[in-house]
């Protein structure tokens, strides 16, 4: 699980553009391998298609291999039972 994983998708003076689209490209081969089992959860403040970096019109979209699911804030008696299992509602595209 990767929490925050926006704070990857912003430029510093580190870390520029093509850091960024070098990461998300090798971070997505992963994904698609087929010769590895990976899954990732990442959570974000913000909608992935909403950040950084730029589309390139001539290939998919880098965040084409997630499945958004858009959670709620929990309510104060479930942030009080931090072991009770919360199952979202999945929806389908």
């Amino acid at each position: 699980m990767l929490d925050d994983y926006d704070a990857a998708l912003y430029p510093s003076d580190n870390y520029i553009e093509d850091d960024m689209v070098s990461f998300l490209s090798d971070f997505r081969s992963l994904a698609y391998s087929r010769e590895r089992n990976f899954s990732v959860i990442v959570t974000s403040k913000k909608p992935l298609n909403e950040l950084n970096p730029r589309l390139n019109p001539n290939s998919s979209p880098w965040y084409n291999h997630y499945l958004f699911q858009q959670l709620r804030l929990f309510n104060e008696p479930t942030a009080s039972r931090p072991n009770t299992v919360y199952s979202p509602r999945i929806t389908t595209f």
